[in-house]
């Protein structure tokens, strides 16, 4: 059963991939064949991935670019879950040499995001695409 965020079509492209892929294993078509599925398997982890970075009921949190321009080098991550009015999603997470490196992922209007990234729980750098 599909999630009401996943497009009706990633299912069916995902499928397809599949079916493609035995096909492929069971007989060598050459370079162009092999070019297609590349292309299908592309799509349908693009789509996987729009399905599954749309945001849930739990967190519908929309950030602005006023609330990323209101961030400052420095803040903490609590002071930009105030300023964003939300809490980002972990996307990663280094401990080395003393240091705690986390980068946040916040996801704003349509197809638009942004990430911070915290050393030691202080902002060190931010970017944003599409708010």
């Amino acid at each position: 059963m599909s999630s009401p965020a996943e497009p009706k079509d990633s299912s069916k492209a995902v499928n397809e991939v599949f079916r493609f892929n035995k096909r492929i294993r069971f007989k060598s078509r050459g370079l162009g064949e092999l070019m297609k599925f590349v292309r299908k398997t592309i799509v349908a982890v693009a789509l996987l991935v729009a399905a599954d970075s749309q945001p849930t009921l739990a967190n519908a949190c929309s950030v602005t670019k006023q609330g990323y321009l209101s961030l400052q080098t420095g803040d903490s991550y609590s002071t930009v879950v105030r300023k964003l009015g939300c809490e980002g999603e972990e996307m990663s997470r280094t401990e080395m040499a003393g240091f705690v490196t986390v980068m946040y992922m916040w996801t704003g209007g349509l197809m638009a995001n942004m990430n911070a990234m915290f050393q030691n729980n202080e902002l060190v750098s931010k970017a944003q695409f599409g708010l």
